[in-house]
Formats: structure tokens, C-alpha cells, sequence
């Protein structure tokens, strides 16, 4: 799984090693930031690597204007909507017998986050079909800033402008000012974000990077996504 961030770069240079390593898989939540994609693209050409891409039927416009944005609370929606459905597809693409097994490797380390922590708990994870496997989970920061050295693998460029590798912008984990750097580095992402807000906030009163106050929650008890416990693609966006 290749996000185009810089702990998926190497993960996916670990799996391309291996004999069976078929290709690398870009999940397009239809809210990234263009130059993340451009940058994953032209890796996988850089490095021989053949890059999939799957995209959820779900449009995030369409969910933002139905709930509101999702806020910490509801990450877990926005990566079931907008990822896990991808990630159905390519295992539906992908099994052919009854006990296949498809095991998909991912840059997920357990010390980059308390949330990673607690959505990811070991290295290796079966789902049903879907054996997730994270090889640099022991791996600290600087053991990955080593490994993209040594191997001279590209860095993504989105994450040393603002400090999020840009695959996926649903505003789940924005911080304050995480705005203003995008209106900086990234008008037309900034632009896109801010006339939803302006359209969503006629009727949820939070923006993109706020959380929906809790009488908000109270009051709309029972009307809200379920959520999921297992994200092994999303982590707090600071990969």
C-alpha cells in the first residue's frame, strides 16, 4: 500500500524485494492533495514498481454535506467510507479462490502515534481474507529517515511543505492552521476545502478542522456513521 508518505515509500520498497510483491496499491479518497498523487506516480515509474488505483464509489463532498465534517470522533466514517471500500475492491479483484489468502503490506509504525496504538496493535493482522502485514513496526523515525537515505528513495514533498503527506485531506486530524499552510502551498486544495466549508456550515456549525461540539452529537444521537476500531491506512495523517 503506497500512500506516496514517506514510511509507505519504504514499506513498499521492503515488498518489492520479495518475489511475490505484484505491485503497489494508491488508494484515491478523492480529497488529496494533486502533487501527493503526482509524486506517487512518478516513484512507482522511477522505481519499475506497477502502481494500482482504487477508488471508493463515495464521494467526500457528498458525506461532508450529509454529516458535516467528520471531526476526530468520526475518523473511523471517513476511513470506511473512503478507503476501506476501496480496499474491498481490490480484494474482490484480487482473490480468485476460496482460500486465498491477500496480504497487503503497509508503512504503519507503532511509534508514531497514541492513535496508531490503539487502531493497530501488531505487526501482522488478519481480516477475513486480508492479512495485513507492517514490516518497519519496530522502526523508529530516524531508522526510516536512514532507510530513504541509504536506498535513495524520494521523498514526499507535500509533507515537508505541510507537514501531512497529502493523500488524504478529510480534515479528521486537521490542526490549527493546517489552513493557512494549505492556502500558502496549495490554493486550489485551500479553495476546494473552504467553499465546502462555507456551503457546510450553513447547516453543522464546525469547519474543516474543528470538532462538532458536543451538544451537537447529543442532539443527532443516532444518526451518525458507525465506527471502525482496525485503520491500518490511517493513522492521524502524520506519516
Amino acid at each position: 500500500m503506497y500512500s506516496s508518505g514517506n514510511d509507505s515509500v519504504c514499506a513498499a520498497h521492503l515488498t518489492a524485494q520479495h518475489s511475490e510483491f505484484s505491485s503497489a496499491v494508491l488508494v484515491d479518497t478523492g480529497i488529496a492533495i494533486a502533487e501527493a498523487h503526482e509524486h506517487a506516480k512518478k516513484t512507482c515509474a522511477t522505481m519499475g514498481w506497477k502502481l494500482l488505483v482504487y477508488k471508493s464509489p463515495f464521494v467526500y463532498e457528498d458525506l461532508v454535506l450529509r454529516y458535516g465534517f467528520p471531526g476526530a470522533a468520526q475518523h473511523g466514517a471517513m476511513y470506511s467510507q473512503l478507503k476501506e471500500r476501496a480496499i474491498r475492491e481490490l480484494i474482490q479483484d484480487h482473490k480468485t479462490h476460496l482460500h486465498d489468502r491477500i496480504l497487503l503490506v503497509t508503512g504503519v509504525r507503532k511509534a508514531e502515534s497514541v492513535r496508531r496504538m490503539s487502531t493497530v496493535t501488531s505487526p501482522i493482522v488478519q481480516k477475513g481474507v486480508t492479512v495485513w502485514v507492517a514490516p518497519m513496526w519496530e522502526w523508529s523515525d530516524s531508522e526510516r529517515d536512514q532507510y530513504i537515505a541509504d536506498h535513495g528513495l524520494p521523498r514526499n514533498p507535500v509533507k515537508d511543505k505541510i507537514h501531512v503527506s497529502g493523500d488524504c485531506l478529510c480534515g479528521a486530524f486537521a490542526e490549527e492552521g493546517e489552513m493557512e499552510l494549505l492556502n500558502i502551498f496549495y490554493p486550489n486544495e485551500y479553495k476546494r476545502i473552504k467553499a465546502l466549508q462555507d456551503k457546510a456550515m450553513k447547516q453543522f456549525p464546525w469547519g474543516w478542522d474543528e470538532n462538532p461540539p458536543a451538544w451537537w452529537n447529543q442532539y443527532q444521537a443516532g444518526q451518525q456513521f458507525l465506527d471502525t476500531d482496525f485503520m491500518p491506512l490511517c493513522w492521524a495523517c502524520k506519516r
